[in-house]
């Protein structure tokens, strides 16, 4: 991860899963928000079976990086997007 500040304050790159905390909470967040009655299994099987492969060079690992828009159309199949927003629409009849 790479922090906003002056390289001489931040002389290291830092990663792993203190950086990726914050993504996942806010991520587990809006789906809870979207459909309130998920399970823990159920979000978490909505952001793994949904997330990008990533190859990591550095031990040989394919991890899934978060598509939380992949996820939410699990969730709630009405949801329409533009390249700066996201926006819910109710179910619609019939």
């Amino acid at each position: 991860m790479l922090a906003l500040a002056p390289s001489s304050l931040l002389p290291h790159h830092h990663g792993g899963t203190s950086q990726a905390s914050p993504h996942i909470s806010g991520a587990v967040a809006v789906l809870k928000a979207n459909n309130s009655g998920l399970t823990v299994d159920q979000v978490i099987s909505r952001l793994t079976n949904t997330g990008v492969p990533v190859f990591d060079t550095r031990n040989s690992l394919t991890k899934p990086r978060i598509d939380l828009y992949a996820a939410l159309m699990l969730t709630n199949p009405y949801i329409e997007s533009s390249a700066s927003s996201l926006s819910f629409m109710a179910a619609r009849a019939g």
